[in-house]
């Protein structure tokens, strides 16, 4: 959408007067849409406690952002549950092992 937000202001730049209205409407179209794109992160971080921790950590590093930050919490929990598959697999290993030596 960054791109066509782009588009649409060098096509007013380049287009006949009689033209802007149309792209102006379309222009703010888009701003509305990447607007909302950016309001739905962070609704869902402020409807949880330890996402809405997680974030004030994350964001009192110097330079991570809001954008940053949503990006890392989407991952965390992809993480974790590949934490808990490699443990269980680690536990299974081990089992196994033991399995062989006796």
């Amino acid at each position: 959408m960054s791109e066509q937000l782009a588009r649409e202001k060098n096509r007013l730049q380049k287009s006949p007067v009689l033209l802007h209205p149309g792209i102006r409407a379309m222009l703010a179209f888009i701003e509305d849409q990447l607007a909302e794109v950016d309001r739905q992160p962070q609704s869902v971080v402020q409807a949880d406690a330890t996402m809405r921790d997680r974030a004030a950590v994350l964001q009192s590093v110097t330079g991570i952002g809001a954008v940053t930050t949503w990006s890392l919490l989407a991952y965390l929990s992809e993480i974790a549950a590949m934490r808990k598959l490699l443990i269980h697999l680690q536990s299974l290993l081990k089992h196994h092992q033991n399995a062989l030596a006796s």
